[in-house]
């Protein structure tokens, strides 16, 4: 979907539920943005740990785990266009693809950086648990994801010492040693 954009009117564009705001007077001059919604395949590789919990309900006959549901959106044409005041760009997310452990507070809007080959998080703006969206800010276009980084679970310090062994008395350095005198001097020299 595709929409003109006068550079000094403030306007938006939806597809979906994702949308794209461009604030009054934010682009030195007009253009012709859009949002692409992108399926599993059409996206960047995610690294090790990040989980993509992008979803669009507006088709119900797609599954959340589907290859074919909407798992990002690509906004165009790529690069800097928000040179006075930033864009905001809202993304929406399912619940049910939220890892155990995490919640709506954790996700964050991703893009995808091209020249450093890696996703980075956008500015938070605002979440909105009700209808699942996440609202982020940006100043460019490229494709966009919202996604959690999930973090290595760590054993828990009180209850495992990996060096301590339960039941063990502390050494004795003195223990075992028998004392013995000082030698005395005495007249007959023994």
């Amino acid at each position: 979907m595709s929409k003109y954009f006068a550079g000094t009117l403030a306007d938006s564009l939806s597809v979906g539920r994702a949308e794209l705001k461009v604030p009054r007077g934010s682009m030195e001059r007009a253009k012709i943005l859009s949002i692409t919604p992108l399926c599993k395949g059409e996206l960047p590789h995610l690294p090790a740990g990040m989980v993509n919990v992008t979803a669009d309900r507006s088709n119900p006959t797609v599954a959340a785990h589907s290859k074919d549901s909407v798992a990002g959106y690509r906004f165009l044409p790529h690069g800097e266009h928000f040179v006075h005041s930033l864009a905001s760009i809202t993304v929406p997310y399912d619940s049910t693809l939220i890892p155990q452990g995490y919640t709506a507070e954790d996700i964050h809007t991703y893009y995808y950086d091209e020249l450093k080959a890696q996703w980075v998080m956008l500015p938070h703006k605002a979440l909105d648990k009700d209808k699942e969206l996440v609202i982020a800010e940006t100043s460019h276009f490229t494709d966009v994801i919202n996604g959690i980084i999930k973090v290595p679970e760590s054993p828990e310090t009180q209850n495992y010492v990996p060096t301590g062994i339960s039941e063990l008395k502390a050494a004795d350095p003195s223990a075992g040693i028998t004392a013995v005198s000082a030698p005395t001097a005495n007249q007959s020299g023994t």
